[in-house]
Parts: C-alpha cells; structure tokens; sequence
C-alpha cells in the first residue's frame, strides 16, 4: 500500500518558515524561493533576502508599492519623525 505525506515521518510533523527573496533585475521585481547566488544575485539591481529587514529609501519604496510590494513595508520608527523626535516630547506621541 502506497504511503502518503512526506516519507520521513520525523519531518512530516515539522514545518518550517522559509523566506522569499525579492530580486530588482532590469527594473523588474521576481519573488524568488530558492535564488541560486551565482546566477541570480550577479546580475541584479537589488536583492532582498527573506528573513531580514532592509531600510529603502522614498524612492526604492516608491518602486517597491508600484510594484505590488507596499504591503511588505513597514516605515521605520526613527528620531526625528516629529517637530522634537517621537516621544512624550514629539510630534508623534
């Protein structure tokens, strides 16, 4: 009788979280999930790897929400944002 699932029954239980890695090549996005390093990552304008955060500046962020990934972004939670910074002092308390 044929099994069914994954053929190892140790890792059939576990499931593990793998990043997308987002490429900028010929100002074009690709969601990659296995990106091969030597043939992906040589000709790109830009490479995000899953897993990390990267600060992009209004422009890159621009291309980023033009592109369909504003969604992923999150604004970064720095000094200065208010007239005195964020706080109890800030614009942005």
């Amino acid at each position: 009788m044929p099994r069914r699932g994954h053929p190892n029954r140790l890792f059939a239980r576990l499931s593990t979280k793998q990043g997308l890695t987002l490429i900028k090549q010929d100002g074009l996005y690709r969601l990659l999930q296995n990106p091969d390093p030597r043939t992906d990552y040589d000709s790109a304008e830009r490479v995000y790897v899953g897993g990390h955060r990267y600060v992009v500046g209004a422009v890159e962020a621009a291309a980023l929400t033009d592109a369909g990934y504003g969604d992923w972004l999150t604004p970064a939670n720095t000094y200065g944002s208010g007239p005195y910074g964020d706080g109890p002092f800030g614009g942005n308390s």
